[in-house]
């Protein structure tokens, strides 16, 4: 995107600004003849809160003898996982919380549909993260999401399966530091829940319903479980492309007093406000 002005060489600064870029022009007062020198070093670019950035996600199972001591059962695997990214006004499931018809069916059944309406439905979502796992106990999943700083937290579930009401998953992560800023890099290691919906000891479906209904609980070191993670989630902060600008002016050189345009053509990773300084100096008339 280019952007010109026309400024008279006047000793003061001149400043233009547009709704999307801003440029100061400086120059030294000197008689005679100016060369106009367009330096791109300096400037900078303060991005938008409403910024998004992405994330690319992976997930790695780990469902091994090591983290179900007493061996892995046939058919082990993990649902789809199924969630959003949000802002802090909403929370989706939380340990202690009670399961939402949505949660239940993810943990029981690995159902979707539901709990894909209620992130849908909060004025809080910003999208919806719905990606299949493939490989069973040790199956990967890899996909990208979006935040911005109204929406930096991320909810997401999959059921342990079979199961009665098991499963592994995030509540309100926050992609944000504690200054702020985007992390470049989460590694969240999973460990299992019992969504409180459901009774039985073993992995298998179809189990009488828990009433009345229980919260939801952490199971890691209990039962069937050791305390080393089912699964691990790692998110990584896709660099934007490095912003750039290119500046020009005509005529170059200039006369005292003579009008001249000075043109900036600013790279796509530019979306706010930027400020360039440009320096005027003495040059001589040929």
């Amino acid at each position: 995107m280019a952007t010109s002005i026309s400024l008279l060489c006047a000793p003061h600064f001149c400043v233009f600004e547009s709704r999307r870029r801003m440029l100061k022009i400086h120059r030294s007062w000197c008689a005679g003849m100016l060369v106009i020198v367009l330096m791109a070093a300096g400037w900078a670019a303060t991005p938008a809160i409403s910024q998004n950035v992405t994330y690319d996600v992976s997930f790695q199972g780990n469902w091994t003898t090591a983290s179900t001591p007493g061996g892995v059962v046939g058919g082990a695997h993990f649902t789809t996982l199924i969630g959003g990214v949000h802002g802090s006004g909403v929370t989706f499931w939380q340990s202690g919380g009670t399961a939402s018809a949505g949660v239940e069916l993810v943990a029981e059944l690995g159902s979707t549909g539901t709990f894909r309406s209620e992130v849908q439905a909060s004025a809080h979502t910003l999208n919806v993260i719905e990606q299949g796992v493939s490989g069973g106990g040790t199956g990967t999943a890899s996909f990208s999401i979006t935040a911005n700083k109204s929406h930096p937290l991320v909810t997401l579930l999959s059921m342990i399966g079979p199961s009665p009401d098991w499963f592994v998953g995030i509540s309100g992560l926050s992609l944000l530091d504690g200054s702020d800023e985007w992390r470049t890099s989460i590694e969240v290691d999973l460990f299992p829940y019992d969504a409180g919906t459901e009774d039985g000891t073993e992995f298998s479906l179809s189990n009488p319903a828990t009433s009345p209904q229980g919260t939801i609980t952490s199971i890691s070191g209990t039962g069937k479980f050791s305390n080393v993670r089912m699964a691990r989630l790692t998110f990584t902060l896709r660099q934007p492309p490095a912003p750039t600008v290119s500046l020009s002016a005509s005529p170059n050189p200039v006369n005292e007093g003579q009008p001249v345009t000075v043109s900036a053509r600013l790279s796509a990773a530019l979306t706010n406000n930027v400020s360039v300084p440009v320096t005027l100096t003495v040059g001589s008339a040929e």
